[in-house]
């Protein structure tokens, strides 16, 4: 069995680059915020305050590691940041709908919905997927 396709969501993307500034942005304000405070807090409160910092940080890097489309043998897996993972089976994959903005969706061959994803893959990141599936790509 060959090793999977996995297509992580696109950096480069407005909806995922758009999380990654807003996280570091909160981060960093979180991290002058304790800095301007920090000889007045507590051993506890300085604890905390490095955790707030440390998840904001962490966010982006959580979102860009389990945002992904995976593709086997057998499978089209979709996994997100929160929620369940949608799993379709391969042949039953007729087209990939590209969206502009919004929700992309997996069609089966009589163009009914198998699944839907969010705008966080680029054109070509598709376009790859789509070749693997052999499918159509409906913009």
């Amino acid at each position: 069995m060959p090793d999977p396709l996995v297509i992580h969501c696109s950096p480069t993307n407005p909806r995922v680059l758009s999380v990654i500034v807003l996280m570091g942005l909160l981060s960093l304000a979180t991290l002058i915020a304790g800095l301007t405070t920090v000889t007045t807090l507590g051993p506890l409160q300085i604890v905390i305050w490095l955790l707030i910092v440390a998840v904001f940080a962490l966010i982006p890097v959580a979102y860009l590691r389990r945002t992904r489309l995976e593709l086997d043998d057998r499978q089209l897996r979709v996994h997100v940041l929160i929620g369940p993972t949608s799993k379709i089976d391969r042949e039953r994959v007729g087209a990939i709908t590209m969206a502009r903005r919004g929700t992309h969706f997996v069609l089966d061959t009589d163009g009914r919905r198998l699944t839907a994803f969010r705008d966080l893959w680029s054109y070509r990141q598709l376009e790859v997927l789509r070749e693997e599936l052999r499918a159509d790509l409906i913009e």
